[in-house]
């Protein structure tokens, strides 16, 4: 690449709001009832039985719940909502914060053509998912993404963090001494067998080498980062907090 990386911030150096990594909540009872409403609801259309409170009978019933009690299903109910939450935070807040912050306080110089390819192909890529949401590009950017204001600017602008990313992420992996060569691909891919249970012909299927030697610097750096900051995460019960399920 002909673009290059002078200097940059180490991600744990970052100053990010606290109440970022705080998700407000009204209680853990305005969590689990929408799911009890939806379980009686499915008895009922099952059943044909109108029931007003949720028992382990109804719900040992249910063949569309993965368990057999109410304080197992109170339980996975809470467990899904925070990781959905949690992950929703993380991607479409923090981590988004944490790739401007990358471009604010480091020093590069970036090629122009480089540049231009790159954002070329972040625009077709979007186009993709948004066809797939049968949106435009707009819609798309303010309702899935959520974007405010001006949406290709915004989607320009993000394009640019992801290639100073890209710029970063190559560099700290070549700081590491990271390999790419095959047996550092059969050992990415045992990885993610062992620790994420993923099957190795679908990973390498999704993931093939060639993708791998491209990705895997930005990969590795993500999870440093994730790793580091999800972690943070917090719920806090506040009765005034509005729920959302993103």
């Amino acid at each position: 690449m002909k673009s290059t990386l002078k200097q940059t911030i180490e991600f744990k150096n970052m100053t990010l709001p606290e109440e970022l990594f705080q998700i407000e909540i009204p209680s853990w009872e305005a969590v689990i009832r929408p799911l009890e409403t939806f379980a009686l609801k499915q008895y009922q259309k099952n059943t044909g039985q109108t029931e007003q409170r949720l028992t382990d009978e109804i719900i040992d019933a249910l063949d569309e719940v993965p368990v057999n009690n109410v304080a197992d299903f109170e339980r996975m109910a809470v467990n899904v909502f925070k990781e959905q939450q949690s992950i929703y935070r993380y991607y479409y807040e923090i981590f988004p914060l944490i790739l401007r912050k990358y471009t604010e306080q480091s020093d590069y110089a970036l090629d122009d053509a480089e540049l231009k390819a790159f954002v070329t192909d972040y625009f077709d890529e979007l186009k993709v998912h948004a066809d797939k949401h049968s949106m435009s590009l707009s819609d798309y950017g303010q309702k899935v993404m959520g974007i405010k204001g001006n949406v290709e600017k915004e989607f320009k602008q993000r394009a640019k963090e992801d290639f100073v990313f890209k710029l970063i992420a190559i560099n700290h992996f070549e700081s590491l001494g990271g390999e790419t060569d095959e047996l550092a691909y059969e050992a990415f891919i045992q990885k993610n067998v062992i620790h994420q249970q993923a099957d190795p012909i679908e990973l390498k299927e999704k993931i093939p080498y060639e993708v791998f030697v491209k990705l895997i610097p930005e990969m590795q750096l993500s999870q440093e980062i994730y790793d580091y900051f999800f972690p943070k995460i917090e719920f806090v019960i506040n009765p005034e907090a509005s729920l959302s399920f993103n």
